[in-house]
């Protein structure tokens, strides 16, 4: 079965970042530190597996009243370990959240 990666949307990520440290003064800030920490002990990646999985519709005609009508595309998400080239991206997504993070707090100490 081939696995797929889920498609990781950074800027979006990037966006909510700014937002929550601009809303929450210093907690904000800390957030994203913390978001920043399990980026860089990240040890598994989310994927996903296709499988079939069969599908009844009720039907009291028979004895066990579902009636077998197909099979169905399915994704199952499954954790994989991660290498050192997911790794590298993970710790470098954990350093931006670090930057951002750490600035916030500056900012809104030294501003408030």
């Amino acid at each position: 079965m081939e696995m797929i990666k889920e498609k990781e949307y950074i800027w979006v990520k990037l966006l909510w970042a700014i937002i929550i440290s601009g809303l929450l003064p210093v907690l904000g800030g800390l957030i994203i530190i913390y978001r920043g920490f399990i980026n860089f002990n990240k040890k598994f990646v989310k994927m996903y597996k296709i499988k079939h999985k069969p599908i009844y519709v009720k039907d009291r005609r028979y004895k066990t009243g579902l009636r077998f009508e197909g099979m169905k595309q399915v994704k199952v998400p499954v954790k994989v370990e991660i290498n050192n080239e997911q790794k590298l991206k993970a710790r470098k997504k954990s350093y931006g959240y670090f930057v951002l993070g750490i600035l916030s707090i500056i900012t809104h100490l030294v501003i408030f």
